[in-house]
């Protein structure tokens, strides 16, 4: 197949912006190594976001420190003017995927796929879903049709297989994405190399099921029925060892008390076992959680007058022990639990700076330091993002969807990439 014949013939008919520069010869020898590696559906790909091939990455170099971080400028061909990141995933340190948006012809919104082979240096593009993907500040999704997350993970013959979802569903397989019809909103998934997949349904009407696959597979198998009038859920892997928390959060002065449940598997989603119930003190509703190393989970909660925290479990959700206070004026987002140094890292807003920061702990939770600060930006704001991909490396969106941060000494020192 001609790819560059087809592109041009898509590009031809299809209204797209006026440019300087002939974007053909970019796209083409941008994307022949990605080419070679899988076989992509290149004309079923340029005919769905040919007017969006016009664009480039920034990589920009401010100066060092906490709140402009030192970062290499390197200038990427290929990557949509106006990409704003809605969440990442990553399948090795350096491989890894970003979902996000681009504005579009009257004033709507595009789906975007980014890849890169290099973390946060140098990204192209990559066949997107054929769905809508909502705006970072969670909104513009209509009637609930669109995708929110994204998830690749290798499987036993070493094919990236994606899935994009929350609340619609879509699975990469064979060198294409197919939309599947699911019944529920998915709320939460989880895959691992060449393993299993779990992901968590929720039910209109309250409740989730929780069910099993294989990578790959369209095949699945409902595990856990949870029947609590539960609305929301989290769902964090660590290999085998998965903890899913599910939660009501009412907040405010006056509201019914918010309800959270933790389950737990040590078997890669196979079986399932109760937790905690309210891992939040009384007064609190659930923020976030994540794994830490061996058996402990860490758990982080805002009181309903202000003020966040951490618990953490050594159990895997089991108990919890006391409040561990965080900063005064931050309000928790995310939690990362790196296991090298078994340092842990919290990102959330503080209102008096307009700023979404990141603070990390060395001796589980006793003190707190400040390592990241991202002012906050008029307009679009993210829901915000903070994960690991290993041991040491971390990553986070804070509040501005245009930048990804990273850290490889599990959050001491931190780079920043800055989409234009």
């Amino acid at each position: 197949m001609d790819l560059e014949h087809d592109l041009r013939r898509v590009l031809h008919e299809r209204s797209t912006p006026t440019t300087d520069v002939d974007v053909v010869p970019l796209v083409h020898a941008g994307m022949r190594r990605r080419v070679r590696r899988q076989r992509l559906s290149w004309v079923g790909a340029a005919a769905g976001v040919a007017g969006l091939w016009v664009g480039a990455l920034v990589v920009l170099q401010p100066a060092a420190g906490p709140t402009t971080p030192q970062v290499p400028t390197t200038l990427i061909a290929n990557v949509p003017s106006g990409f704003q990141i809605r969440d990442l995933t990553f399948v090795s340190t350096t491989r890894g995927y970003a979902l996000g948006t681009v504005p579009c012809t009257g004033g709507s919104h595009c789906t975007v796929l980014l890849q890169t082979d290099t973390g946060t240096r140098e990204w192209e593009r990559a066949i997107a879903p054929s769905v809508r993907t909502s705006l970072p500040d969670g909104t513009g999704c209509p009637a609930g049709l669109c995708v929110s997350q994204l998830r690749f993970a290798r499987d036993a013959a070493g094919e990236e297989i994606g899935y994009a979802f929350g609340p619609s569903y879509a699975l990469f397989s064979g060198g294409e994405w197919q939309p599947q019809l699911v019944g529920h909103r998915v709320e939460a998934l989880e895959a691992a190399r060449a393993g299993s997949v779990v992901r968590v349904l929720a039910r209109p009407g309250g409740g989730h099921v929780v069910q099993r696959s294989t990578v790959g597979s369209s095949d699945w198998t409902t595990v856990l029925d949870i029947t609590a009038p539960t609305y929301n859920a989290v769902l964090k892997r660590q290999g085998d060892r998965l903890v899913l928390v599910t939660y009501d959060n009412n907040r405010g002065a006056g509201a019914e008390p918010d309800v959270s449940d933790v389950r737990y598997s040590r078997d890669g989603g196979l079986t399932w076992d109760k937790g905690a119930h309210d891992p939040c003190d009384g007064d609190s509703y659930f923020a976030a959680v994540a794994l830490a190393r061996q058996s402990e989970v860490v758990a982080a909660c805002t009181h309903r007058t202000g003020g966040s925290y951490v618990r953490v479990s050594k159990d895997d959700g089991t108990l919890f022990g006391p409040a561990l206070d965080l900063p005064k004026g931050l309000d928790a987002l995310q939690v990362a639990a790196p296991s090298s140094g078994g340092s842990w890292l919290v990102s959330g807003d503080v209102a008096s700076e307009r700023a979404r920061v990141v603070v990390r702990s060395e001796d589980h939770g006793r003190t707190w330091t400040r390592v990241a600060t991202e002012p906050t930006p008029d307009g679009v704001r993210a829901t915000g993002y903070l994960d690991n991909s290993n041991a040491r490396t971390v990553w986070w969106i804070g509040a501005d969807p245009r930048f990804v941060w990273r850290t490889d000494d599990a959050g001491k020192t931190w780079t920043a990439a800055r989409f234009r």
